[in-house]
């Protein structure tokens, strides 16, 4: 068990090293956004294994196990929604080589978004 404890943390402060490294090195919201939304949920869930591993009773892994699976849902709506109002306000995607989804939005395949208005100043 002891061992495990050990990986467990081990890995945990690979991940966390990773998100900042990848918050550093990237250059667009969305390949951060990206970095943050993978590597920092890593390590936090082997942070959750590593408290699990050397829980008490069974009662205080159950309610990691539930932390867990909010963790992992919440983690990836946030990086979703924060994805999506970036692109929304149109923040600058320069190393993007093709907007696959402005084209979605453009030809009526997402519903529920808002109509942004021409540069030039006309109506939509």
């Amino acid at each position: 068990m002891h061992v495990f404890s050990i990986l467990s943390l081990t890995a945990a402060g690979f991940f966390f090293i990773a998100t900042a490294v990848g918050m550093f090195r990237f250059k667009t919201v969305y390949t951060r956004l990206h970095s943050a939304g993978k590597s920092l949920t890593g390590g936090a869930v082997s942070v959750i294994l590593f408290v699990m591993l050397n829980a008490d009773s069974t009662a205080d892994v159950i309610r990691l196990v539930v932390l867990t699976i909010f963790l992992l849902a919440t983690s990836t709506l946030g990086t979703h929604a924060l994805a999506r109002a970036s692109h929304q306000a149109s923040i600058d995607l320069d190393s993007l080589d093709e907007d696959e989804y402005a084209r979605a939005i453009e030809a009526g395949f997402v519903v529920g978004e808002r109509t942004r208005k021409p540069k030039g100043g006309g109506d939509a």
